[in-house]
């Protein structure tokens, strides 16, 4: 009897210490994320932005939206003042640790073109609400937040434009809901929250961050629910199905997005999606 309860004694102490081990890993995680992603980016904190006076001609009108966490984003729709029909409304959404006034000279070319443009700062960025920037899979609820509230009276042909954090943002949106997107260019982005995390985070601390994958993703799951697994490669998948054209754009020597984990590498060129 006492060899018994010896070996039980052995075996609770490692079932503790395995437990111990697994909170103080997650502890571990949730603190990294958020010493990342658990604070605002202010409009101050971006330098050089370009200014509307820049850009003769380029005019923009203020508007706000909801989130469904309580907050107000801030957005603008921008164009050309020599137009007064449009060929198409280009929603930007932005790269990370930014906002969109950073996009300022790619949306004075679209709105030279002839083109209506809508951009908008993310959760925790700039003009918009919210404590923080909360996570990678924010920008994709975010768009999706945009794209209701445009889609409530336009009536031109819609476009998609995203860069990094917003690459990965006009792919991943698609998971969220289906809307009649005419075309998407995604620049730069990643493909998978959680590998895109691990993979800058391995560049930081070493690649022994791998070890804590496991619990990213589920402190990323109870942010986000469902939508933590929304990838880049799946909502193309379904919006190219349903007939949304892509052009997907990647340097083979991208220092920040890595080719392995970019959203070109992950799909498949076909007649809906070009790479290049």
């Amino acid at each position: 009897m006492d060899i018994f309860l010896s070996v039980l004694s052995v075996i609770g102490i490692i079932i503790g210490a395995v437990l111990l081990i697994m909170i103080i890993s997650f502890l571990l995680s949730a603190a990294l994320y958020e010493s990342v992603f658990g604070k605002r980016f202010e409009i101050y904190d971006s330098a050089h932005l370009p200014d509307l006076n820049d850009y003769p001609g380029l005019v923009n009108e203020p508007v706000t939206f909801p989130s469904e966490r309580g907050y107000n984003y801030t957005g603008f729709y921008y164009h050309d003042e020599k137009y007064d029909s449009f060929k198409g409304l280009i929603v930007f959404s932005h790269g990370i640790f930014d906002g969109q006034l950073s996009y300022l000279p790619e949306i004075a070319y679209f709105a030279k073109h002839g083109y209506k443009v809508f951009g908008f700062d993310n959760t925790g960025c700039h003009l918009s609400g919210g404590k923080s920037l909360r996570g990678l899979p924010q920008s994709a609820e975010d768009l999706n937040a945009a794209l209701k509230f445009v889609t409530k009276d336009n009536k031109l042909p819609l476009f998609l434009f995203g860069h990094s954090w917003g690459g990965y943002a006009v792919s991943a949106v698609h998971c969220y809901n289906l809307y009649d997107i005419k075309g998407v260019f995604v620049q730069s982005g990643f493909d998978s929250s959680c590998e895109m995390v691990l993979e800058e985070g391995s560049a930081m601390m070493g690649r022994w961050i791998y070890i804590l994958k496991s619990y990213i993703k589920l402190y990323e799951r109870i942010k986000y629910g469902k939508a933590a697994r929304y990838s880049a490669h799946a909502g193309i998948a379904k919006a190219s199905a349903n007939g949304t054209k892509f052009m997907i754009l990647h340097s083979t020597d991208d220092k920040t997005i890595s080719l392995k984990n970019s959203v070109l590498a992950n799909v498949a060129k076909n007649d809906n999606i070009t790479l290049v």
